[in-house]
């Protein structure tokens, strides 16, 4: 009995380092499933707004700690491979348009 005890108590100690890993992650790199959820999003609300899937060159989603915590997706067009157009995503599936960028040559 004495035996089982001290690995539970391993077990237990191990799964609190994962967890406390998995949540210093999220905080500063933001969640992966997050991100992916507002690539999809942003896809479909492109989508439903008249563009279609071969206008878009590329989409890429990322997580910015720094400005409350939002998740926000860039996406380059292929008509305009010089231009980024960044649009903000929040957890409640909100999309809307933040800024363009013109990428240096």
């Amino acid at each position: 009995m004495r035996k089982e005890g001290s690995v539970m108590r391993k077990v237990y100690g191990y799964l609190s380092i994962v967890i406390m890993v998995v949540l210093i992650w999220v905080s500063f790199w933001g969640s992966p499933f997050a991100i992916n959820q507002a690539e999809k999003d942003t896809l479909a609300y492109l989508l439903q707004h008249g563009y279609q899937a071969e206008e878009i060159s590329d989409i890429q989603g990322f997580y910015d700690r720094k400005d409350n915590k939002k998740y926000y997706v860039k996406v380059i067009f292929t008509d305009n491979l010089r231009e980024e157009q960044v649009f903000a995503y929040d957890l409640a599936g909100n999309i809307y348009q933040v800024e363009n960028i013109k990428m240096e040559s």
